[in-house]
């Protein structure tokens, strides 16, 4: 039995489809991996491969050993995957390959365990729908299936220490063009890719299957569609838009629906599964790693250097979201030098945080900083107090890194050895809209290190006066002109400052659990201390309430008085006081 009759056959997998009429694309996607010959594809099934692979012959049985279905959203590219790991694992004949105690695994990678177990709760409703196969079931766990015939499905995260050590006979690469877009590595698909040969080489019919919607001309799922699409080989790439492999939906409809909201390039990615156009790398891989010095975690002050300063703040309050960074260079001959590069990622408390930067810059002699265009506002204040002048860029973020990649491409940046900031600055990409480039990081990264690494090696090459001019950094008064953000809470001081610092991680300030949080009613008690007259927006940005319902109730409540705008004054007189209020 192969993987397509299993499909057409009610009592093994046939049974989970109401009407597979609508799934006879992927039937035809089923006998080219199940190595049927081209005479049996009716002409119909012929049309569809060719026009899904480029390709004018029918691979033969045997020769296809890695799979990358290249489809549109909904297409059904998870469910397909579903199939082939219950027909793999109950069917694949893998023991004849396996030493005695030894378990064949199938592998669902995806960029995180939640996204994973999307497919395996579609397993588990195929073995559910058949109670023959349900049977087959030895145990389940909340990531793995256990097979009786020592087969184990399991779900696994994108990383290539997850799945090193195995014998592997089927991995699933779920929505591969994105596990690239990650801060742990800027090359992470290839390094997975890389980690699970050995495990697949010890079963004979193994098989790799990435799925996935596309996106950017990057990473491995482009280089596998620029390699081998409509070439003939062991890598068979299936390429095909939503309404090709999913029947129940018209293309009509689907550009009815979510055209005009996702835009022409995102709606040919999403569901036409074309490549975007409109996105790019930012950098070369090769341009970025001749910059960077082998082993220097941090270069030590020296006084024959003036060294230029730049920091991007964040509020520090929610896990997972932006970092505050600062990075220091100086200028050497005709080459710029990035001497610190420190992140404090979020959680932490502001104030050790401003502390410890002001250790550092002081310990360089720089007693101005740059803070990015769209910096918090209140960190002007903050580091005047310490004795530190703040100047806002005008330079937005894609200028700043329009400027580093050319002076990157010049060699004249001298970069550290920093995983975490190549990682972000590989991960930058090139948007190309009407109103011209935009150079920013993908959709749920970060790229704060990097914005303070480029800013800070920009003023040092700008003393040069070549291509930027010194009109390039030239600041505002106030960054309040600019626009207003944001704030914060928790983290410790990294304590004196050591030289050389051992490596990067000792720059990352430890964050332990946020603790005694302060209530809403709490938090407007102690903004409103020693004032007459308060703005509500400004209480809501300095802790982060998002609805300003709150804070105007609880003013009324301690007797202040609205008089418009947002805007309350404390009430004089019989009325006025602060009565109780109770801790939420």
């Amino acid at each position: 039995m192969n993987i397509y009759e299993a499909v057409k056959d009610k009592n093994v997998l046939g049974n989970y489809f109401k009407d597979l009429r609508t799934w006879e694309n992927w039937l035809a996607f089923l006998k080219v991996v199940a190595g049927y010959p081209e005479s049996e594809f009716s002409e119909k099934e012929l049309e569809t491969f060719k026009s899904c692979t480029s390709l004018e012959k029918v691979p033969e049985k045997g020769t296809i050993k890695e799979v990358f279905a290249l489809v549109g959203r909904r297409g059904g590219k998870s469910q397909a995957a579903s199939l082939l790991s219950i027909f793999y694992g109950l069917f694949g004949g893998w023991q004849r390959d396996l030493s005695p105690g030894e378990k064949a695994h199938i592998f669902i990678i995806a960029t995180n365990v939640e996204q994973g177990k999307i497919i395996l709760r579609y397993i588990q409703g195929i073995f559910n729908s058949n109670p023959a196969l349900k049977r087959k079931i030895k145990k389940k766990l909340k990531t793995e299936i256990h097979l009786e015939n020592d087969v184990i499905i399991s779900v696994k995260p994108a990383s290539w220490r997850s799945s090193r050590g195995f014998s592997t006979g089927l991995v699933i690469l779920e929505e591969l063009a994105y596990w690239r877009f990650e801060e742990q590595s800027s090359n992470r698909d290839r390094e997975i890719y890389t980690a699970l040969t050995p495990g697949l080489s010890t079963i004979e019919n193994s098989l790799t299957f990435g799925i996935s919607t596309p996106y950017a001309k990057q990473g491995l799922l482009w280089d596998k569609f620029n390699t081998h699409f409509g070439h003939p080989g062991s890598v068979l790439v299936w390429k095909a838009p939503t309404w090709i492999m999913n029947l129940s939906l018209k293309k009509e409809d689907l550009e009815k629906d979510y055209k005009q909201n996702l835009g022409t390039a995102e709606f040919s990615a999403e569901y036409g599964a074309n490549f975007r156009e409109d996105i790019e790398g930012f950098l070369p891989v090769n341009i970025y790693d001749q910059a960077v010095v082998q082993n220097r975690y941090s270069v030590p002050y020296n006084d024959s250097y003036e060294y230029k300063a730049f920091c991007d703040f964040s509020e520090g309050l929610r896990e997972k979201a932006d970092s505050s960074t600062l990075a220091i260079s100086h200028l050497e001959g005709k080459k710029a030098v990035l001497d610190l590069a420190l992140e404090a990622r979020p959680p932490f408390d502001v104030d050790q945080v401003v502390k410890s930067f002001v250790k550092y810059l002081k310990a360089f002699k720089v007693f101005s900083v740059t803070q990015d265009r769209h910096a918090v506002a209140w960190i002007k204040n903050d580091l005047e107090n310490k004795g530190i002048e703040v100047i806002v860029s005008k330079l937005n973020k894609s200028q700043i890194y329009e400027g580093f990649s050319v002076y990157m491409n010049k060699k004249q940046i001298e970069m550290l050895d920093n995983k975490r900031l190549r990682n972000q600055t590989l991960g930058l990409q090139r948007y190309l809209k009407s109103g011209g480039p935009k150079i920013d990081h993908w959709p749920g990264g970060h790229d704060d290190i990097i914005n303070s690494a480029a800013g800070s090696l920009l003023l040092s090459l700008e003393s040069m006066n070549e291509e930027l001019g010194e009109a390039y950094f030239q600041g505002y008064d106030d960054p309040r002109d600019m626009v207003e953000t944001e704030e914060d809470e928790n983290n410790e001081s990294l304590g004196e400052v050591i030289w050389p610092l051992d490596s990067y991680e000792e720059t990352h300030f430890k964050t332990p659990t946020l603790k005694d949080y302060k209530s809403i009613p709490e938090q407007v008690q102690e903004y409103i201390k020693g004032k007459n007259e308060v703005d509500v927006s400004r209480i809501c940005k300095k802790y982060m309430i998002r609805n300003d319902a709150t804070p105007r109730k609880i003013l009324k409540d301690l007797g202040w008085v609205g008089i418009g705008a947002g805007v309350f004054k404390k009430r004089t007189g019989e009325r006025a006081g602060y009565p109780k209020i109770k801790k939420d």
